[in-house]
């Protein structure tokens, strides 16, 4: 069984765009960021998820990391990934406080079969037809994160901070 996997960046040249708020309860404006995920993108609860949640309320003030993710078909072959990183904090004493919102578009184009057969058929699928739906995804891909993210900046007062030329990675030790 072959398996060909292609991995798309919708938001070329730039991978990740990084949004700021600053206000009152600002974890409240997350989880109704969160919760318009579905009817944005047309997707059932199936379709995103929360992978990583984390707080740190021993000090002042309250730090929380949270990371999700949305996927939705386009086809058979390609779905649409987008992944949000939200870091901020909220002081204990009036529940004000910021955070930031950094999401990444890609495209992901996944074809799996008998490997004989496997890269001869997509080379051929692919020139033939496939590759001018792939651009039209990809356009649609790119459509959609910036629609949310224009969605999200508007309804919520947010700031743009930055836009990443490369993904934010944390390294552990050693070197680059």
């Amino acid at each position: 069984m072959g398996k060909i996997e292609i991995w798309e960046d919708c938001l070329v040249p730039d991978r990740w765009f990084e949004l700021r708020y600053e206000g009152e309860n600002p974890w409240g404006v997350v989880k109704k960021i969160e919760n318009s995920l579905e009817n944005y993108f047309q997707i059932s609860a199936a379709g995103h998820g929360n992978y990583m949640l984390k707080w740190d309320n021993s000090g002042d003030p309250i730090n929380f990391l949270s990371r999700w993710w949305v996927k939705k078909k386009f086809s058979k072959w390609s779905t649409f990934m987008l992944s949000i990183i939200v870091d901020g904090s909220i002081k204990k004493s009036d529940r004000s406080g910021r955070f930031n919102m950094r999401f990444k578009a890609s495209l992901k184009t996944e074809y799996k079969g008998f490997w004989i057969f496997a890269k001869p058929f997509w080379i051929i699928y692919s020139y033939l037809f496939y590759n001018r739906l792939r651009r039209n995804f990809l356009e649609r891909c790119q459509e959609l994160a910036l629609g949310f993210r224009d969605l999200v900046k508007k309804e919520y007062d947010m700031k743009v901070i930055s836009q990443y030329k490369f993904a934010p990675i944390a390294r552990k030790g050693g070197l680059g």
